[in-house]
């Protein structure tokens, strides 16, 4: 053998890791790449586990909005109705005083006049029946005003 053609142990070893080095060399770029899309699955995985947990807590306090405002609506209904009703009982209460209440002014009165007679007198006059028991109130305009009789009386 020639000594060209010779190749010690250490000279073969050293050629073939030099030549293994360049063949792993785009592994070792490989597993980097590896180890960082790792890391960015588990980022992500990460963050869509705290997506799905708030995704859950706003649909719990979705699901009690709804629930809320459905009482709400209710008690809007509810108020409403009492509204209506109370709408209505004002309205007859108007209606009945206007109704049955009949004011009369104006009248030329006399000294000593008995001026609920004068008014129950008036009022048949008028056609409506008064009951003594249920007008309020007949008073001479002498007495409120502090007026003199006239001339006449």
């Amino acid at each position: 053998m020639s000594q060209d053609t010779v190749i010690t142990k250490a000279v073969f070893e050293e050629i073939l890791d030099k030549k293994l080095a360049e063949k792993l060399k785009p592994i070792d770029q490989m597993m980097s790449i590896m180890d960082n899309l790792k890391k960015s699955v588990k980022f992500l995985g990460d963050k869509f586990d705290s997506t799905i947990r708030k995704v859950e807590e706003i649909e719990v306090k979705c699901d009690a909005n709804v629930k809320e405002n459905k009482c709400l609506k209710m008690e809007v209904l509810r108020l409403s109705n009492i509204i209506r009703q109370h709408d209505e009982e004002i309205n007859n209460f108007q209606q009945y005083s206007r109704r049955h209440c009949v004011e009369i002014a104006g009248l030329p009165v006399e000294p000593d006049e008995d001026t609920n007679a004068l008014t129950i007198k008036v009022g048949s006059l008028m056609g409506v029946h008064i009951d003594e028991k249920i007008f309020q109130s007949a008073t001479d305009c002498r007495i409120k005003l502090k007026m003199k009789p006239t001339a006449q009386g």
